[in-house]
């Protein structure tokens, strides 16, 4: 994409416009600094559910089979009540596993694969910006007050009163930096 920066008339809009750039790149490299350190702690969180479910799932094979073996009475019951934390344990993890689920892996990584985008954006302006404000640099040190008739010609930037100051024969002979 292009990105027209010749409306610009001088060198201090430019540096305005460099500092509001600057801050809001900033601002997205923070956003995308804390998208890697969540999606980092996504997945040790995920293989940390798995694991706890696995020894859910082990507990409560041990106290199924216990129970079955057990007469009536205060330990079967109590066993019994454990079995059923263990159950509700169980349907918890099942649900975190299922909310940390490859989907939201992957949304978070569009999101920092747009963020990237964006900060590659904002970096192209703030190298146009710089370009447009070194131009200016350049033409005052020739002598460019701001008053007299500016042109662009073929890429290229003359004032047409430097240019007569400077005899110059051509508007190609100064170079736009």
């Amino acid at each position: 994409m292009s990105i027209t920066v010749t409306l610009l008339s001088n060198a201090s809009d430019a540096d305005k416009l460099l500092l509001t750039a600057a801050k809001f790149k900033s601002d997205l490299e923070f956003r995308k600094t804390s998208l890697i350190r969540s999606r980092l702690a996504f997945a040790e969180n995920a293989q940390e559910y798995q694991d706890q479910l696995a020894s859910v799932n082990i507990e409560l094979a041990g106290l199924e089979t216990s129970i079955a073996a057990l007469p009536e009475g205060k330990t079967r019951k109590d066993n019994i009540a454990e079995k059923k934390k263990l159950d509700l344990k169980q349907f918890q993890l099942n649900e975190k596993i299922q909310s940390y689920s490859a989907m939201v892996l992957l949304d978070k990584e569009f999101d920092i694969d747009q963020i990237d985008r964006q900060i590659a954006g904002v970096v192209d302006y703030m190298a146009a910006l710089e370009a447009r404000k070194v131009g200016f640099c350049s033409l005052n040190s020739l002598g460019y007050n701001g008053k007299s008739r500016f042109r662009k010609e073929a890429g290229f930037f003359c004032d047409l009163k430097v240019v007569k100051h400077l005899k110059c024969t051509t508007l190609k002979q100064i170079k736009k930096t």
